[in-house]
Formats: structure tokens, C-alpha cells, sequence
């Protein structure tokens, strides 16, 4: 791996000022299931700065991500859910996540989920609810994707903190509110997690992209439970607390 780079470790410790404790305490299984998508995610930055040509759309990105999650030991294994015999994996594409009004409405890239809480083949955990054939509750991790190709500058602002407004002001609000509201049974606040991946085709864009992002976080204070994460080719930059440059290995 790449060591941090001394102008993304000046980064990382201008940017802790900008975090918020929002007391969560990530249960042990899903410190586990971070650790491991992060390091599957330096990964997918190692292969692409082996193939700079990897990514031609945001398709291939989230393609290339889910076939890695899912090659990942913690992930790569069908289990049972609560439908029968009926059994299915830990990660998932475009599942779409309540809105605070009951509508599935949020589209995230891909989720993370433990196959033991999810209902597929009947009903009775969302008759209240709208649903798609499905029914998750329990621990989860939403991932959402974002590849920057363009050249234009305000694009590339708008594209660099996207997602991280999405996740800050809609999915994460509406899956406390479902939970506070007894919605959901079996997760608490402390069992989500919420991650920002933006890939950038250049070292400009990157370097464009990456200081919007570290603008929006010191306006919008990121708390412990969402982790944004931008890079390119050459360079990768995790900007959350408990990433810094003396425990980063990137």
C-alpha cells in the first residue's frame, strides 16, 4: 500500500476539528465489517492504480466493489434468512431504504446486511410498510458510489459532496427516525454505518474534489458513524476521525 502522503496526513488532522461525537459505539461485529470493507476498498485503489483505465462509468465502479465485497471472507458465503430455507448473501444492489413518510424512496448503491434478518418470501415484519418483496432489520451498512470524470469545475464540486449530504441530511436521518419510532425491532443507532466513496479519473480532479468534500465536512459535521472516502489512482483519503495519519495504513 501506498503510505499516507505528509499533504494527506495535514488533511486528515485539519479535518478532525471539523467531527462531531454523536455517541455511538459500534458494536464489535460491525467494527469488524468496516474494517473489512475499508480494506477492501484500498484494494479496489491499488488495482486501479495498476489498470488506470478500470473504471470507464460509475456502473464499473460499483461492479468491481460488490465483486470484491463479496469475495471478502466476512462476505463471500450464502446464509439462511428468516424466509424458510430461502438463503442469500451479505451484499446487495440498489436496495432502496425508507423515507421518514414509510415510502421507499432512497436508492443506495450497495448494502451491506446480515442475510439472518432479512425477510423475503412473506410479509408479516412490513404489512404497514411499502415494500419490494423484501424486508431487512437488523445491523447494515449503506454504501453509496460516486465516479468523477467530468472536467467541468462545478460538476465536480457538486459530484464531491453528493453523497455525503444524501447520507448526512436523508438516509441517515430517516433510518434513526425509523428506529427511535420502533419501526425497526431489532438495530439500534449504534448498528448502521454509513460510507462515501468518491473516485476520480485524474490527479485534478481529485485535488478539486477532495478540498470541496473537506469543505462540506467542516460545514456539515461528520459524525463517528459515516465515513467519506475519496481517491484516485495514486492516492486515497479517508476523512473521518478515526482514520488519521497515525493509524492509517493507505
Amino acid at each position: 500500500m501506498n503510505q499516507l502522503s505528509t499533504q494527506q496526513a495535514g488533511c486528515t488532522r485539519r479535518l478532525i476539528g471539523c467531527y462531531v461525537n454523536m455517541d455511538y459505539e459500534m458494536n464489535n461485529e460491525l467494527n469488524e465489517w468496516k474494517d473489512s470493507i475499508i480494506e477492501v476498498i484500498k484494494t479496489l485503489q491499488c488495482e486501479y492504480s495498476l489498470n488506470k483505465g478500470l473504471f470507464l462509468t460509475e456502473g464499473d465502479l460499483e461492479c468491481h466493489l460488490y465483486k470484491m465485497l463479496t469475495q471478502n471472507p466476512k462476505f463471500n458465503k450464502f446464509s439462511k434468512t428468516k424466509s424458510h430455507s430461502w438463503k442469500t448473501g451479505f451484499v446487495h444492489s440498489q436496495i432502496t431504504w425508507f423515507k421518514k413518510e414509510n415510502d421507499s424512496g432512497f436508492r443506495v448503491d450497495l448494502t451491506v446486511l446480515n442475510p439472518k434478518n432479512l425477510k423475503i418470501d412473506d410479509y408479516e415484519m412490513s404489512e404497514e410498510f411499502p415494500h419490494k418483496g423484501y424486508f431487512h432489520d437488523g445491523m447494515v451498512v449503506a454504501i453509496e458510489l460516486k465516479f468523477i470524470r467530468t472536467i467541468q469545475l462545478y460538476e465536480i464540486k457538486e459530484k464531491a459532496k453528493e453523497d455525503y449530504v444524501k447520507i448526512i441530511d436523508n438516509l441517515k436521518q430517516a433510518k434513526e427516525f425509523m428506529i427511535e419510532s420502533g419501526r425497526y425491532n431489532n438495530v439500534t443507532k449504534d448498528e448502521i454505518l454509513f460510507i462515501s466513496l468518491v473516485v476520480c479519473k485524474t490527479k485534478s480532479i481529485y485535488e478539486t474534489a477532495k478540498k470541496q468534500l473537506a469543505d462540506i465536512i467542516c460545514k456539515i459535521a461528520c459524525p463517528d458513524n459515516v465515513i467519506p472516502i475519496i481517491l484516485y489512482s495514486d492516492e486515497i483519503t479517508i476523512m473521518n476521525k478515526t482514520f488519521n495519519s497515525a493509524n492509517s495504513d493507505i
